[in-house]
């Protein structure tokens, strides 16, 4: 007898078919990473907040009761401690997230353990799994269904990374382009990475003798780094793995220490990428190296309208960096389409709004592809391209930004990076002219004698455009007009061609003609600088104040043999008399204290804390009473620029705009907890800082003494990368 499935399947509601009114490329989805075995799927984005916040919970279950304090930061991350009653004392660091979905994960590197559930309506935590110990060790420690309730208020904390302590917010985080080789699972590995200024990261990888293929992921928080991998090649051909890890930059050096994960077992390996002097990174538009300084001012006879609401100016410059475009050449746009006018409304058709011209076909695409919008930005999108006027320009920006990513600009930057450059003005006005950037790719956009009747008709409208009166119109002939509106609007030349420009037109319909023996008498533009005058002593304070510093290095080869010997207590460099010590994995041993008869607790043996404690006590003469980890030396509470009591030392936020808040030779720099700092933060003495960069010397960073980081410097305040909480002082 056969069984048949008798069950109704539902009945499937038919869609309405959409009918594009013209052809364009689909954006690629990234692919989805598998969610079974070793490769976890990705996790939802981080949820944001403009109050950041700090709690203290309790709970009991099974016996067991627990004490959290959660900090929330701006960004979503959540920091704290932990302890159980009766267990250590101190407690064990936190670090995890809030996720957009309501969810959070904390965990701790120093014994194991993980906290992971929801926040309720009323503020508890539901804690569905706390685990300490690996997965599968046989002392694996487990509970289910711990609440967590608050013991207290929320009450505000200053999070040096919210967005209102830096009104003038770097650039786009760090991009880059290289290869990264290492050692795993007895073979090489080889990662050809390119990760751009909005934190996206593509390229290949090869295993050698396994099979090699494509990854593609994202830089994340700390610069936790994801990746699907998948083999294109080989045996393994149509398999996925996932590469999670940590970047870190020490100089010229990029190091990547990862888990690949995915097949019979977890590895670990550690890729380094070397940059030679002979061979420099390659320069990717809208990378922080290049951040845009202020937008330029009009002459005075004009009014631009989005440059009169306030947080226009820093939403804008995000956006030209999340897009890898130079943001005069974006502005160039929109002040072309719109006079930067978000009510602008087109004097032909009248069926255009906006601060680029949105019309029917836009919003469709708008509507169509959402992928590159968020939820509530999809609820206030118009129902009809006139509804553009109802919103202003800092919230025109996100579908500004969304219809550019789905016309080609992404696709146009890349290209453009690849062959060592920034996208041209031409490219990204054709993706609002032609609907693509490929258009810019053609010789000629309009003809007069087409055989296409569209291209006739283009002509035909845009005749204006033909500068040279041959009966075509290119490309950078159509660009023309908008360096011709610039240069009437800003008074400066927007490029080298503008200054070759002519005006043949009148003062209502301008027309530009390109002369190559024709030089424009006005200057060429440069964004504004991002520094006042008196902070840019630069280049000859940064001289005097390393000369003055007394840094000692050692050799290359000298801490390659300490490397390959693992010579743990070796020195690795010094700074004002006062050595630093190689530290290998955390292998130094005990407490080290001084040997003045005084007993003065320095630390355990070659940690950063303990270089720190060192060098204050040694060179600076002064002593900390109260101990704790690395990121214990910054307060929180603390107010910018006053005293942080348990240290004696002046604190300064990362952002502060006080007067004197330029990190100094001697400083004592803290930055934030993360997985490559194991959750403890580090500490590190400042060597010297200009406003555009400053160098540390530390300890246990391998034999890594001195390190790098970008400095932006906007109307007053410092603001350092690399995860800086702030920096202390003596004497002020």
């Amino acid at each position: 007898m056969t069984l048949r499935n008798t069950r109704k399947k539902p009945a499937v509601t038919p869609r309405r078919a959409v009918t594009p009114t013209r052809t364009r490329r689909k954006t690629p989805l990234p692919p989805e990473l598998p969610g079974s075995g070793n490769t976890p799927p990705p996790p939802p984005a981080l949820r944001p907040t403009d109050t950041p916040w700090q709690r203290r919970y309790a709970g009991t279950t099974e016996g067991v009761t627990f004490h959290l304090h959660l900090r929330r930061h701006a960004s979503g991350v959540l920091t704290g401690r932990y302890s159980v009653l009766g267990g250590h004392e101190e407690g064990f660091a936190l670090y995890g997230g809030l996720y957009t979905d309501g969810s959070f994960l904390v965990s701790s590197r120093e014994n194991g353990a993980s906290f992971r559930g929801f926040v309720e309506s009323g503020g508890a935590l539901r804690v569905s799994l706390f685990r300490r110990g690996a997965p599968n060790a046989q002392k694996a420690f487990r509970l289910r269904h711990l609440d967590l309730l608050p013991t207290g208020p929320r009450e505000a904390f200053r999070d040096p990374d919210a967005p209102e302590e830096a009104p003038g917010r770097p650039g786009p985080p760090r991009a880059w382009a290289g290869t990264l080789t290492g050692e795993l699972a007895g073979t090489v590995l080889s990662l050809r990475l390119v990760r751009r200024a909005d934190g996206s990261v593509d390229g290949t990888f090869d295993l050698r003798g396994r099979g090699g293929g494509t990854v593609r992921g994202v830089v994340g928080e700390e610069d936790v780094l994801t990746l699907d991998a998948r083999y294109t090649t080989g045996p393994r051909e149509g398999q996925r793995r996932t590469v999670h890890g940590t970047l870190t930059h020490r100089n010229d050096e990029i190091v990547l220490s990862a888990r690949w994960l995915g097949g019979d077992e977890p590895y670990p390996f550690v890729a380094r990428h070397l940059h030679e002097g002979t061979a420099p990174l390659p320069h990717i538009p809208g990378s922080a190296e290049h951040t845009p300084g202020a937008l330029p001012k009009p002459l005075p006879k004009y009014s631009l309208p989005a440059l009169k609401e306030p947080d226009f100016e820093a939403q804008f410059q995000d956006v030209a960096g999340r897009l890898g475009v130079p943001a005069h050449l974006l502005l160039a746009l929109m002040l072309f389409e719109s006079w930067l006018d978000p009510q602008a409304v087109s004097g032909g058709s009248g069926a255009h709004f906006g601060l680029i011209q949105f019309g029917r076909e836009a919003l469709t695409d708008l509507r169509t592809r959402r992928s590159h919008l968020t939820p509530d930005q999809v609820r206030l999108l118009p129902r009809r391209p006139e509804g553009f006027r109802d919103l202003s320009a800092v919230q025109q920006l996100p579908y500004v930004e969304a219809y550019l990513r789905q016309h080609g600009v992404p696709e146009a930057v890349e290209r453009a990076r690849e062959g060592g450059r920034e996208i041209t003005l031409e490219h990204l006005y054709f993706s609002v002219l032609g609907g693509h950037t490929r258009v810019a790719d053609r010789a000629v956009w309009a003809a007069r004698d087409a055989e296409d009747p569209d291209e006739r008709l283009r002509y035909t409208q845009n005749d204006g455009l033909d500068s040279d009166g041959n009966g075509t119109i290119e490309p950078v002939e159509a660009a023309d007009i908008l360096r011709l509106r610039w240069r009437n609007v800003f008074g400066t030349n927007l490029d080298e061609r503008a200054l070759h420009l002519r005006d043949v037109g009148t003062a209502r319909r301008p027309r530009a003609k390109y002369d190559p023996r024709y030089r424009d008498p006005l200057p060429l533009h440069t964004a504004a600088r991002s520094v006042t005058p008196e902070e840019d002593d630069d280049t000859t304070a940064t001289r005097d104040r390393e000369q003055e510093a007394r840094l000692r290095l050692v050799p290359e080869e000298e801490l390659r043999r300490i490397r390959e010997r693992g010579e743990i207590g070796a020195v690795i460099g010094s700074l004002d008399g006062v050595e630093a010590y190689y530290n290998g994995k955390n292998e130094g041993g005990g407490v080290h204290y001084s040997s003045d008869g005084k007993k003065y607790r320095f630390g355990y043996r070659w940690q950063c804390v303990e270089f720190v404690r060192r060098y204050y006590y040694t060179a600076l003469n002064h002593s900390f009473e109260k101990l704790g980890n690395a990121v214990d030396y910054y307060d929180p509470g603390t107010e910018d620029a006053t005293l942080n009591i348990d240290r004696g030392l002046t604190q300064f936020s990362n952002g502060s705009r006080s007067k004197n808040a330029r990190p100094g030779r001697g400083d004592l720099i803290v930055f934030a907890p993360s997985p490559a700092n194991g959750g403890y933060g580090h500490v590190a003495i400042v060597v010297s800082c200009s406003n555009k960069e400053l160098t540390v010397a530390q300890q246990n960073v391998g034999t890594g003494f001195t390190q790098t980081f970008q400095v932006v410097v906007v109307n007053g305040s410092w603001r350092i990368s690399g995860g800086v909480l702030g920096w202390l002082r003596k004497g002020e």
